[in-house]
């Protein structure tokens, strides 16, 4: 009797584990995407281990043909498409992920889209006072960027606050602040624009250009006009 359970409980053991991925665990049966991160974007994609599906959302502009993820997997496990490897998410892709064994599949559904603008200035001081315009920035890495703030001032564009600090660090809570009143006749600007920077990118500084260079353009910004 007593070997007979032992085979018995043998016997759910490996029932179990040839069940595969649909009934998961914390380590998923060694085949799970812990983590799926765009990034030259610095966005992390949403994992549902449940329903095995990622969700992608990505600033404004961005080119969904033209994603590369960077894909971690539990130990061992293998993922097909590789990790590094661009893809076009302009339709949902499925990645297969292969336990270490070979016994074990998991096929997570990993959809993008674009969302809303992903940098807002909040507040600016009314013109003819100094002060600094505040914003916040939703869906990206504070590790990955900084803002660019431009100010326009009886038609010319200046980088602010300073040609020694031209780039404003985003807070832990992703809130920024930039000093815009930092000499001359500042406080009359009409408008202030924000341009969220990835720090792999470099801008040129603005200092009383009629037209914004061409470099901005392929930045996403936020604009205050007063």
């Amino acid at each position: 009797m007593k070997k007979l359970g032992v085979l018995v409980a043998v016997c759910v053991v490996v029932v179990g584990l040839l069940a595969g991925c649909e009934d998961q665990t914390e380590d998923n049966y060694g085949c799970q995407i812990l983590s799926f991160r765009l990034a030259g974007l610095g966005v992390d994609g949403a994992i549902d281990q449940k329903h095995e599906t990622i969700t992608l959302t990505v600033p404004a502009g961005t080119d969904l043909s033209q994603l590369t993820p960077i894909i971690v997997v539990s130990d061992g496990a293998t993922v097909t498409p590789r990790s590094g490897v661009t893809q076009d998410f302009t339709s949902p892709i499925h990645y297969k992920v292969v336990s270490e064994n070979g016994l074990n599949t998991a096929d997570y559904l990993v959809v993008a889209a674009v969302g809303d603008k992903p940098i807002k200035i909040l507040g600016v001081p009314p013109k003819g006072q100094n002060g600094s315009a505040v914003g916040m920035v939703f869906g990206v890495s504070r590790d990955d960027y900084s803002v660019a703030t431009l100010i326009r001032v009886y038609g010319n564009w200046w980088t602010k606050p300073t040609f020694g600090s031209p780039l404003t660090p985003i807070w832990v809570n992703d809130l920024w602040e930039a000093n815009i009143t930092t000499g001359g006749v500042d406080s009359q600007a009409d408008e202030i624009r924000a341009y969220l920077i990835p720090k792999t990118a470099s801008v040129p500084l603005v200092g009383g250009d009629w037209n914004i260079p061409k470099e901005y353009n392929a930045f996403v910004y936020d604009s205050v006009k007063r």
